[in-house]
């Protein structure tokens, strides 16, 4: 029996159906589960800690520093669908992601086809897909202009002259335009793809958009891609494109990696997250 403790913050309603889910599932599944605030001072004892994004990083590591495991939630990698992602002991599960071995059921039922990958044409730019605000404070990265014009500054470097997309997150308010860059705000991840030949990122979820697209991404952080893609902008002009294979292992486990609220309840997706606990914590 695995003892869960579920760290919720205040005032957030979307996370309230997530921990009613695991409450139900883990009961199921013959586990037990606590409700605590996420502003507590020292963890409870317990087994197994779960939390909901990138404001409970402290608490997650001094969960971990309890020897405790810790399962982060956070908003799904498709985010066509009504998923919610998890990651164990990080916030995301590139660590061990490409040793899971699972099979390709998930990623068939919810229509991922991967397009082969873009010949690039001589008009194609560059992407750089930015975070949102709290990233790159929680990530002690520069403000995002700085940031943004170090990567700029870095492509240049590298020799590449494309023109380059500048998308920050979607949501971000205060954006700012950087130089050698055209602002990109109102359209598609997926209209930019059509007219770009690689995606640079150090965390941003488009990455998982571009692979599907079949657009290689260059990762300068721990964004979900990083496993089947370059990690330096030296590779700008021939970043790493995966084998069919690689992609379609990667895709297969990362929908192992994401659930709907009623694979929570079901207690489907408890007994899937203890699995994936027992065979790969030893490797983090």
């Amino acid at each position: 029996m695995t003892h869960f403790n579920f760290y919720i913050a205040q005032g957030k309603s979307r996370e309230g159906p997530l921990m009613d889910a695991w409450a139900r599932g883990a009961a199921s599944t013959g586990d037990t589960m606590a409700v605590h605030p996420n502003s507590v001072e020292a963890p409870a004892p317990g087994d197994v800690a779960v939390m909901v994004g990138l404001k409970s990083i402290e608490l997650r590591q001094q969960c971990l520093a309890a020897g405790q495991r810790v399962l982060t939630f956070d908003k799904g990698y498709d985010r066509k669908h009504d998923w919610w992602r998890v990651s164990i002991d990080e916030h995301q599960p590139t660590k061990y992601l490409m040793t899971l071995d699972r099979p390709d059921d998930r990623m068939r039922a919810a229509g991922w086809n991967p397009a082969p990958w873009k010949i690039p044409a001589d008009d194609d730019r560059v992407i750089i897909a930015g975070g949102g605000r709290k990233y790159y404070i929680t990530h002690d990265l520069p403000e995002p202009v700085d940031y943004v014009s170090e990567i700029v500054a870095g492509i240049r470097a590298a020799g590449c002259k494309r023109k380059i997309w500048y998308r920050p997150k979607p949501s971000m308010s205060d954006v700012l335009p950087v130089p050698d860059t055209t602002l990109s705000r109102h359209k598609s991840i997926y209209e930019i793809l059509e007219t770009s030949c690689v995606l640079v990122t150090f965390g941003s979820n488009a990455c998982f958009e571009a692979m599907l697209a079949g657009v290689p991404s260059i990762i300068l952080g721990d964004a979900v891609a990083r496993p089947i893609s370059s990690v330096s902008l030296a590779a700008i002009e021939n970043p790493i494109c995966a084998t069919d294979v690689d992609r379609l292992s990667w895709l297969s486990s990362l929908a192992y990696c994401q659930f709907r609220l009623g694979e929570i309840a079901s207690g489907m997706a408890v007994d899937e997250l203890k699995a994936q606990l027992r065979e790969v914590v030893s490797g983090l």
